[in-house]
């Protein structure tokens, strides 16, 4: 017999926070703080994210290979709040603070541009992602 337990909401955001952290790429340096957007709009799935340095500097980086596992929990995340609340959610912003290795995450249901990268004001766009 086969038995299926689902995991939690704040299971599935525990785990995407753990491969986001023991991904190689964000092992190496002295980042300050970590945004990745999910987006799972119009049955694509993409994602795109910043790392934030003490100095104020920041680059575009996402974990080796997009870090597919995390996406799958996103995807199971969404579909578990959907079922909760009737509302599928757009875009999805996890920040992890390094310090005290917080995480937070917000969920974006109507508007489509959120958390969206402008290149004709880049700095703004990013300096919206930031924790």
């Amino acid at each position: 017999m086969c038995v299926s337990v689902e995991q939690s909401k704040d299971q599935l955001t525990l785990e995407v926070a753990r491969l986001i952290l023991s991904d190689p790429r964000y092992a190496s340096d002295d980042w300050q703080d970590i945004a990745i957007v999910y987006n799972f709009l119009d049955g694509r799935e993409n994602t795109f994210g910043y790392v934030f340095f003490p100095d104020g500097k920041w680059e575009a980086r996402l974990p080796d290979d997009h870090n597919w596992d995390a996406v799958d929990k996103m995807l199971e995340l969404q579909t578990m709040m959907e079922r909760e609340t009737g509302k599928r959610w757009l875009r999805a912003l996890f920040h992890i603070k390094r310090d005290d290795q917080s995480m937070n995450i917000q969920f974006e249901y109507d508007d489509r541009e959120k958390w969206m990268i402008n290149p004709g004001d880049l700095e703004k766009s990013v300096a919206a992602l930031k924790p």
